[in-house]
């Protein structure tokens, strides 16, 4: 379990926080951040939530990153650390992050994905992915945080709310985002929403180039965990059975209505939506604070 902070570095735990960790802990752990629950926790179902009991008790921590082994081998254990991490998140709000040692993609456990989901955990994969990601988490807190503010100022004296474009205020789907960032002047690759095979198949043919189908439905966050993605989708063949088969594991994971699957043409080269120079970098951030004005309600994300 890792604790980290704005500092985005792991901190010692402060003495207090020491006290609740040795009074749950086996005398032979270790009191470090990060921290090993020691085999303890697999043999006492009640370590665990000790051990986020103590360390949420510190006011200090504004992530928690805990490992699990999500791979698809029905392990109640390891479904358990799942549930112990999503209870956490909802009782205590703060950003609680799941990461799996190895970086290795292929089939998840889904009971464990979904338990995390539940809760808006993300599962992480990799260490050095995952800690990779957290140490951004506090500069992209204080960009939505700095919009927010930007956003009341706008907002008009008799309370109305005014959106630009055609987008409904309520609506943050990836096309209604994408509407959003190419009018603030963010690249963003073409897509098209299919509700069949046959609209599948004719956006293949408008892009004229390989696609990638990713199921789309209201609420589907981290598609690849859920096998809702299909990359190099080449052929009329290719596509129908992508968009057969991310529709299905769609529902397969719950998500009944409304169900399609996102067409986009795959791209080649480097991408643009990063770049080292952090003077470019400014001015994309400025763009994308310009979009998220024009998209208003709510939005589905992992920031307290």
């Amino acid at each position: 379990m890792r604790c980290t902070t704005r500092e985005r570095r792991f901190r010692p735990f402060n003495p207090s926080t020491r006290e609740r960790i040795a009074a749950v802990l086996p005398e032979f752990g270790s009191i470090t951040n990060p921290i090993d629950g020691t085999g303890a926790i697999y043999d006492d179902p009640a370590l665990l939530p000790k051990l986020f009991d103590a360390i949420l008790a510190d006011p200090g921590r504004s992530i928690l990153a805990a490992s699990v082994a999500a791979k698809p081998a029905g392990n109640e254990t390891m479904r358990r650390f799942a549930g112990t991490f999503a209870d956490a998140a909802r009782a205590s709000g703060r950003t609680v992050v799941a990461y799996q040692y190895s970086p290795l993609g292929g089939p998840l456990d889904l009971e464990i994905v979904r338990t995390l989901h539940s809760a808006q955990v993300p599962l992480l994969l990799g260490i050095s992915n995952a800690m990779g990601a957290l140490k951004y988490l506090a500069v992209r807190r204080d960009f939505w945080t700095r919009a927010v503010v930007e956003d009341a100022d706008e907002q008009p004296s008799n309370g109305s709310t005014v959106a630009s474009g055609n987008s409904d205020p309520g609506d943050w789907s990836f096309l209604a985002a994408r509407e959003a960032l190419v009018a603030s002047g963010v690249p963003v690759v073409e897509a098209g929403l299919a509700h069949s095979e046959e609209d599948a198949v004719a956006l293949l043919r408008r892009f004229g180039t390989s696609v990638a189908v990713k199921a789309e439905a209201p609420g589907l966050l981290h598609k690849s965990d859920l096998g809702c993605v299909r990359l190099g989708c080449a052929s009329e063949s290719d596509v129908r059975e992508a968009y057969r088969t991310v529709v299905r594991n769609a529902r397969k994971a719950g998500f009944v209505g409304g169900v399609g699957a996102l067409i986009q043409p795959m791209t080649k080269g480097r991408g643009r939506g990063l770049c080292r120079d952090h003077r470019r970098s400014a001015v994309r951030a400025g763009n994308l604070l310009r979009a998220r004005r024009r998209v208003r309600g709510n939005i589905q994300g992992y920031d307290h």
